[in-house]
């Protein structure tokens, strides 16, 4: 977590608050799989009535922001799209004595704010302070200092009208220490749930350091704010975060208490994403660019909605470090965390030979044409359907010119302006629709060269007009995995014992074709997983059906280019021989993105 810092330091200084990790942790082997999904927009039905200006989001999932009591205004926090605020920081002494927050009147103006929008606000007591927990050490080893803690905190609770308080203890070490922490927030528990106040912590990535907050610590803690950053390489991506997380859950961390804290500043150099996008606003979609001829690495947006779709999967929520970095136009990073977890999907939209849909040059200027173009996995290629209609890219819309009903008029990118000219409605076959022009997207010619302009046609339901929706790791999709010709993965005569082979066939609806992605890393049906025998990373290697033990050997990513991949062996799924015959049983082998590699969902 960033750091109690005093009011009076220097920028400089600031930039220097948390320390860098020093591990090298593996790369996860088992995350959520890629499903493909259709475009059909999700709606998310409302439990109850929210309070006047509460963030919409499913139902427990949690958007955690923290304001620093040394940066940022409370008047620019978008309240609507979170649902807890923590003040940081205050700092105890090792006789349980805690002082009063710095800057009272904003934390004032926090908690009227945020309770006029249905926002709760806690007290983040802690932080890094240069490493030093001494105070925390001394204070919870003494049974009489803890108790003098607890009364303070709820004191101060009481003085601000708080709804609970956060523990940033941030390095409570194994056994004694650890003994400590818990007797702690044991007592912390029960003053505050008895009064119907939340208690929550603030802990760190993994490994060694995490052993120091015992499993016995889950049940008296509302939720864990996991602190997701200053670690991996490049800095909090993706795969270690996932990793990190995974490694709390097996801990026995339940899922709905592990929130999935991301940073809203760069490393090593320290710049604020509200700095990175001043200086190139196309380093929003980014997660690494050059200042002053240093690489620096953050997470851009298209990294922070990939892992809110995770967290809607797999976890309880998302936390940021800090609220004052974030900028509060598009592209927000808070806004892009609401609007993911409000049912906003992102990723690549793929067409013809599996081509993306791609902005000239990445450009954002408007009347940048879009195009087809082999993906690359660029911010030119990363498309938003916050479902409202509008299919976005970099911060503009995908827009029929002039409003134009003519066949053959080419798309554009332009300024969001909610006009019927920049809505797109998915269908059944595929295909996606302007409801103004009563057309649909298209390749013309069925080309699917590199740059081919995209327009306008009357919808025929051909492939040139059939695109496919973002892999995202979202929640659990279930149905069909199709193959070459068309053909279904099936698992041999429908049978569930451990070994059963898996296969291509014809589709036929049986529940031997019916597959779930519980967003795992999965692939399951008729109650067993998607296995490579033994963890083999050997080439023509069959699949099988086999009991879910959470293996690296049953985890499976789906690629961009539509192939199912095994991180274990480095391998995909693979129709042997490009064959398409019914009964042709499923391998791995070396990913080549052929056609008897590509599977999609339905």
């Amino acid at each position: 977590m960033a750091k109690a810092i005093d009011v009076d330091r220097s920028v400089s200084r600031m930039r220097a608050f948390t320390p860098a990790r020093r591990r090298n942790l593996r790369t996860c082997l088992t995350i959520g799989v890629l499903a493909s999904l259709a475009f059909t927009v999700t709606v998310i039905p409302m439990l109850g009535i929210p309070a006047a200006g509460a963030a919409v989001l499913p139902t427990g999932f949690k958007n955690v922001g923290y304001m620093p009591s040394w940066a940022g205004s409370v008047d620019t926090i978008q309240y609507s799209k979170l649902t807890h605020i923590n003040y940081a920081f205050v700092m105890p002494g090792p006789d349980g004595s805690l002082p009063d927050v710095q800057n009272p009147p904003k934390l004032q103006s926090l908690v009227a704010q945020g309770h006029a929008n249905g926002v709760k606000v806690l007290i983040s007591i802690g932080g890094w302070n240069n490493g030093d927990d001494s105070a925390f050490e001394s204070m919870a080893a003494n049974p009489d200092a803890r108790a003098t803690f607890v009364a303070n905190t709820m004191t101060l609770i009481d003085r601000y009208n708080l709804d609970g308080a956060d523990i940033d203890w941030e390095y409570p070490k194994p056994r004694t220490s650890a003994d400590h922490f818990t007797a702690l927030m044991t007592e912390l528990s029960t003053a505050l749930h008895g009064r119907g106040q939340l208690l929550t912590a603030a802990v760190v990535s993994g490994g060694d350091t995490a052993q120091g907050v015992q499993p016995a610590v889950f049940g008296y803690v509302d939720f864990l704010n996991i602190m997701l950053y200053d670690g991996g390489s490049p800095h909090a991506n993706y795969d270690w975060t996932i990793d990190n997380v995974n490694q709390w859950k097996a801990r026995g961390l339940p899922a709905d208490k592990a929130v999935l804290g991301v940073p809203f500043y760069s490393r090593p150099a320290y710049y604020s994403y509200a700095q990175l996008v001043a200086m190139d606003p196309a380093n929003a979609y980014r997660d690494c660019t050059t200042v002053n001829g240093t690489q620096t690495c953050y997470n851009g947006l298209p990294t922070i909605q990939r892992k809110t779709q995770w967290a809607l999967a797999n976890a309880g929520g998302m936390m940021n470090w800090e609220l004052s970095l974030d900028i509060t136009t598009a592209p927000s990073l808070v806004s892009a965390i609401d609007e993911t977890a409000g049912g906003a999907r992102s990723g690549e939209i793929t067409g013809l030979a599996g081509k993306c849909v791609d902005v000239y040059w990445g450009r954002d200027a408007n009347g940048t044409p879009v195009q087809l173009y082999t993906c690359n996995g660029s911010s030119a290629q990363w498309w938003t359907l916050p479902g409202d209609g509008a299919v976005r890219a970099l911060g503009r819309c995908l827009d029929v010119p002039g409003g134009s009903t003519a066949g053959g008029t080419r798309v554009q990118l332009w300024d969001c302006n909610g006009g019927a000219n920049q809505v797109w409605q998915s269908r059944a076959d595929g295909t996606l629709r302007n409801p103004l022009s009563d057309k649909c997207l298209d390749a013309p010619g069925w080309s699917s060269a590199d740059g081919t302009r995209l327009q306008i046609w009357d919808c025929n339901g051909g492939t040139n007009q059939q695109w496919r929706s973002p892999p995202a790791a979202g929640g659990p999709r279930s149905g069909e995995i199709i193959g070459l010709a068309g053909k279904c993965v099936d698992v041999y005569w429908g049978r569930n014992a451990n070994g059963t082979p898996v296969q291509l066939y014809t589709c036929n609806g049986s529940g031997a074709q019916w597959w779930t992605l519980p967003g795992d890393g999965t692939v399951r049906a008729l109650g067993r997983c998607l296995d490579v025998p033994g963890g083999s990373t050997a080439s023509g290697t069959p699949v099988q059906l086999w009991d879910c033990n959470g293996g690296a050997n049953q985890g499976w990513r789906w690629q961009a280019d539509g192939t199912l991949w095994n991180p274990l062996s480095d391998k995909c799924l693979d129709a042997p021989g490009w064959s398409s015959a019914d009964g042709a049983r499923l391998q791995i082998w070396d990913c080549n993105g052929g056609a008897n590699q590509a599977w999609r969902m339905r």
